[in-house]
């Protein structure tokens, strides 16, 4: 199932939208893990995407933002 709704969304509401869904993806998951006594379970882009409801390319981008920022923020905590 694709429930895309990129078109019909500013920019910024798109990002407000696809970081609340990807942390409560995180903890559903996280919360489900912990209940069961079992590993995080691992999701393939695609499956994020659908749930989240954006193109696997946009999870892809969000992705690489994501590590660059981390990369700074160590090179920074290293200094």
């Amino acid at each position: 199932m694709d429930c895309t709704v990129e078109s019909t969304e500013s920019p910024a509401d798109r990002d407000r939208r696809v970081d609340f869904m990807l942390r409560e993806m995180v903890v559903e998951e996280a919360l489900l893990s912990l209940e069961r006594g079992r590993s995080p379970r691992r999701f393939t882009l695609e499956e994020v995407a659908d749930f989240v409801g954006v193109a696997p390319q946009s999870i892809m981008r969000l992705e690489e933002s994501a590590l660059e920022i981390m990369k700074e923020k160590m090179k920074k905590s290293m200094i």
